[in-house]
């Protein structure tokens, strides 16, 4: 059932019980409790339907407001818990405040609206209420900031919050963000690369603060090739003993028993000459994974590039 606000003035829900299409209500509603006025709007079947929704009835197709509901309905594909969410700024701030609001989704779509309507989607489309969004100097603070972003951090946000998605204050997420790109680019010193999407579907506090775990783990000559794989791992584990994780030590399939085979020996010899690994890398993924597994161990070893450069070779021969 989706949630219906209940922060808006009774007076609003007074005169929607007054409308034609909720008559049969209004003796009901009359004689229930305060407490009790909840659980007759939940149960109205229009306000669990797009089409019928109070909204659609409080204004006129045609009219201004009417227009501009309608243009965001189909904009950000708005449903029925956006509905109730815009409902409850009516409520509040009568259509001012609805007004207002969308004059404020005009100006963030204006800037950079593929941000904005990704960030929409995935995590304000989550709120029960929009009404911070008009009256809250924190929430326009973190539009501003994650816009401010280049294109590589707005990739990695935009991969963040389809993960995330849920409801969760922007001003925490955009804050948490923002630390963890400091890090990784001011305090390590590292080139944030544009991604398409992240393979870790985590919440974003739990992504960012794992994948900067595993960045600090990893050695210093190591973690520009470390970040390039992130977004690449299908997992990241809360704790781990390796000093790094690319995607092929993630290989399905292979038993803790298999990774102990003596016939591994053979590929922790040749370490130090990766070139005549050749063979070997192209002719198994399990002896790939075991390889790596081996190697994230090794403090004596070739820097991962190396390794991961090699890979990519042997792969494109195999295909």
């Amino acid at each position: 059932m989706s949630h219906f606000p209940w922060h808006a003035p009774p007076a609003l829900f007074e005169n929607i019980i007054k409308l034609d299409q909720y008559k049969n209500l209004k003796e009901e509603w009359d004689n229930c409790t305060d407490r009790d006025k909840d659980k007759v709007l939940r149960s109205v079947d229009q306000f669990k339907a797009l089409d019928s929704h109070p909204l659609k009835i409080l204004f006129d197709k045609e009219s201004e407001l009417g227009r501009s509901l309608n243009q965001w309905t189909d904009r950000l594909n708005l449903r029925v818990g956006q509905y109730n969410a815009l409902l409850d700024v009516y409520g509040q701030y009568g259509e001012v405040g609805l007004t207002k609001l969308f004059d404020k989704w005009t100006s963030l779509t204006s800037n950079k609206p593929e941000v904005f309507e990704k960030t929409f989607k995935s995590i304000l489309s989550h709120m029960p209420s929009f009404n911070s969004m008009i009256d809250s100097e924190r929430f326009d603070e973190s539009m501003e900031t994650i816009f401010a972003h280049d294109d590589n951090k707005l990739s990695w946000w935009n991969a963040l919050i389809e993960n995330h998605n849920q409801y969760e204050d922007l001003f925490k997420l955009s804050s948490i963000f923002n630390s963890a790109m400091g890090v990784i680019e001011g305090k390590m010193n590292l080139t944030i690369p544009a991604i398409n999407d992240i393979k870790f579907k985590k919440d974003l506090p739990t992504t960012l603060s794992r994948m900067i775990k595993v960045l600090e783990n990893c050695p210093i000559k190591d973690r520009q090739a470390q970040l390039d794989y992130l977004c690449e791992l299908p997992d990241i584990p809360e704790d781990y003993d390796y000093q790094f994780l690319v995607p092929q030590m993630f290989e399905e399939g292979i038993s803790d028993k298999e990774k102990n085979f003596n016939s591994t020996l053979k590929v922790l010899k040749t370490v130090s000459n990766p070139s005549s690994l050749e063979g070997e890398l192209k002719s198994d993924k399990h002896v790939i994974c075991i390889f790596y597994e081996k190697l994230a161990k090794r403090k004596q070893r070739l820097p991962l590039n190396t390794y991961s450069e090699l890979y990519s070779a042997t792969t494109c021969l195999d295909s």
